[in-house]
Parts: C-alpha cells; structure tokens; sequence
C-alpha cells in the first residue's frame, strides 16, 4: 500500500516539493520487500537530481544500506566508503555507514579493517544503540587475530560494565562465561 502511495504521488505530482521525500520513502518501501536493484536505483536518482542537499547526501548513505541488507558485502563497502568520501560533513549523522561497513568488512574476512571501523564507530558514536554490539565484536576480533586473552576478557567486561544489562552487554557477559 505504502508503495502503491508513493508512486502514485510522483506520478500525479512530479514537481511536489515533497518529490524527493516521497521517493525517499519509496525507496525505503522498496528496501522492505527486498527489491534491492530498485531500492537502490531510486537512491541513486535522489543522489542526482535531488533539490535539497541533505537529500542528496541521504540517498548516499542509504546506498550502503541496501547492499548490507542483500548481503552483498563488498558492494556495501564500496557505497559507505563512497559515501563517507564525497560527503565527509554528513559522517558524523550516519552512525550506520561506520557500523554497517565495519560488519560488511567482518564478514568478508578483512578482520583488521573491520577492527579500527569498529573502533572508529565507538570514538563516534559511544552512546549509539550498536555501541555495545561493537565493543563485543571489537573482543571477538581481537581474539581472531590473536591478541592476549586478557586484553579480551578486558573488552567484554568494559562492555558490560559501560552497558549494563542491555542485550548488547549480555552477549559480552556470555562471551566472557563461555570463555570461561
């Protein structure tokens, strides 16, 4: 239905002053039923023609998005660090570009690029929502590439400790009994 709005709107209204929310919507409507070529293409044309500047730099960042939702992970690397480049005044609004890249570089193996992402993401945004799944993950990349077993239990604990019983913390409490 939502999708079904937001088309129709465009259609009978191409030059709203709404245009490029409603295609921001459309694109996110697009997202939700896993139509990543188009949700992306919509962004795409946002990031073109868009008439404000934030939405331009908006659908930049949503780019990334759509391709760590598809799990295509290089292609999200490629579009957060695109966007990071071409919009640096926008980085510090876009907690996901930091996380989301730092998780697409985890899973393509790039351990020690996903580590100082992560790491950056924190110095960033310390009190984001993610900034405990972070710092777990931070220890979990730790221990793959070998660091000291003490330096790891230390970040799951600073993550329990700073996070409290969220469920954030409670997967770095499990880390640390299970390491036990």
């Amino acid at each position: 239905g939502t999708l079904r709005l937001f088309q129709s709107h465009l259609k009978n209204r191409p030059q709203s002053p709404n245009r490029d929310v409603a295609r921001l919507a459309l694109a996110d409507s697009y997202l939700k039923l896993n139509r990543y070529e188009e949700s992306f293409g919509v962004y795409e044309e946002i990031e073109k023609d868009a008439h404000a500047e934030k939405n331009k730099i908006q659908a930049a960042y949503l780019k990334g998005d759509v391709w760590y939702q598809k799990k295509d992970y290089p292609k999200a690397i490629e579009e957060y660090k695109r966007a990071l480049q071409l919009y640096p005044q926008a980085q510090n609004e876009n907690p996901s570009a930091w996380y989301n890249q730092a998780g697409a570089l985890f899973w393509v193996g790039k351990h020690r690029e996903a580590l100082s992402t992560y790491v950056e993401f924190l110095k960033r945004f310390p009190n984001q929502a993610y900034a405990g799944y972070a710092m777990t993950r931070i220890g979990e990349l730790l221990d793959i590439l070998g660091a000291d077993k003490n330096r790891v239990m230390g970040v799951y604990l600073e993550t329990y400790f700073r996070y409290g019983e969220t469920p954030s913390a409670i997967v770095a409490r499990l880390r640390m009994l299970s390491a036990r």
